[in-house]
């Protein structure tokens, strides 16, 4: 499984962007509300149809090629925050 960059242990998803984040990831994630990121666990929670569908027709690969395109080497976790926070942010 791809996961997003330092991502370790990827056992949570943002349903909606359709791709797999680690736990402290998953917290940043929710932090920028359901309506930008909606963040489910991979084996916790019942996922939608529509929910799979969307992590097969994305990815971490499909999606780390758009969305972390002008991440530098070498962030440190809280650089990482800020960026997910910025590039995502412009969603909502």
């Amino acid at each position: 499984m791809l996961t997003s960059f330092p991502c370790r242990a990827p056992r949570w998803a943002s349903v909606n962007l359709g791709i797999f984040i680690c736990m402290q990831c998953s917290g940043v994630h929710r932090s920028l509300g359901v309506h930008i990121s909606k963040v489910r666990s991979a084996t916790l929670d019942t996922w939608l149809p529509e929910q799979v569908a969307n992590i097969q027709s994305m990815g971490n690969e499909k999606a780390n090629s758009y969305w972390e395109a002008e991440l530098p080497p070498n962030y440190d976790r809280v650089r990482i925050d800020n960026f997910i926070r910025a590039k995502y942010g412009s969603i909502g």
